[in-house]
């Protein structure tokens, strides 16, 4: 020890950082909790916005929220194998999406709801009809605020689109 100084005791370090870890776990449940209705919100968004023929689609459309290790992730989505095509049609977009190439196969004839003929009909490619990526933009607003609320954001900054 230095000349001249005196040592210095703490006291209450234990209490603190118990204190600490309880406003910890009480952030991270705030922060879950927030993922979990932003991530319901995305999911009412896109089941109203999902086209109906069949109701499979729609009935497919669910969410997920996973504790990783640098927070939470949070999926909404189908396994619907066809939601790709509904969302992203089978033009142009959906190649360039899919990474086509020329000399690789595409997709070229898929059924695709005829409104005139009110039946499905083969040829050509079938229009976008989004339905997850705006239901993403219309649960933005709530999910900035509830994220602004956990305090995994600060106010007036936008969240990642």
């Amino acid at each position: 020890m230095a000349k001249g100084r005196e040592p210095i005791e703490l006291k209450g370090v234990g209490q603190f950082n118990a204190m600490l870890d309880e406003y910890e776990g009480a952030v991270e449940e705030q922060l879950e909790r927030a993922m979990i209705l932003g991530a319901v919100e995305v999911e009412k968004f896109a089941k109203r916005r999902c086209p109906v023929e069949t109701g499979n689609l729609r009935a497919s459309i669910t969410h997920e929220v996973e504790r990783t290790s640098s927070g939470f992730t949070s999926r909404t989505g189908t396994n619907v194998k066809y939601a790709v095509y509904v969302e992203f049609g089978t033009g142009p977009r959906l190649a360039q999406l899919l990474g086509w190439r020329p000399g690789r196969p595409v997709i070229t004839d898929w059924p695709a709801k005829s409104a005139d003929r009110g039946g499905v009909t083969g040829g050509g490619h079938s229009e976008t009809m989004p339905w997850l990526r705006p239901a993403f933009q219309d649960a933005l607003p709530l999910i900035t605020e509830l994220l602004q609320k956990a305090g995994a954001i600060k106010s007036g900054r936008r969240a990642a689109r």
